[in-house]
């Protein structure tokens, strides 16, 4: 499963040609909670990963070092957080869902409405 290290950066998932102007539904993760229980299984990387377009710094290279294991992750600004396999009871570290929606590639995304939060 993966996940955002940084809110922001929904805003660009949400621009993209294939989700813009679909509502999705975003999960806030208690980040604490989630490496409590699967850091073991936890990968970061500087990069995204689903992206093939280049950066200000020229190509993003990918390989087998392209996510490294949170104990030894010495990279720098993580962009993406993935636990292998899955993660199991996410609605009891889940902290809030909404719906998001961005319409165009240059416009901002914005929560269209909060669907639970925890108490």
């Amino acid at each position: 499963m993966f996940f955002w290290a940084e809110r922001y950066r929904l805003n660009f998932l949400l621009g993209a040609r294939n989700y813009r102007g679909i509502p999705h539904v975003v999960l806030t993760i208690d980040t604490a909670a989630l490496l409590a229980r699967y850091a073991e299984r936890t990968t970061v990387t500087t990069i995204n990963s689903g992206s093939a377009l280049p950066t200000k710094k020229g190509p993003e290279k990918r390989g087998k070092a392209t996510f490294q294991p949170l104990a030894t992750f010495r990279g720098g600004d993580a962009v993406e957080v993935a636990v292998e396999r899955r993660v199991d009871g996410i609605d009891r570290i889940a902290v809030r869902a909404e719906l998001w929606q961005k319409d165009g590639p240059n416009d901002e995304a914005r929560m269209l409405k909060v669907l639970w939060t925890r108490e």
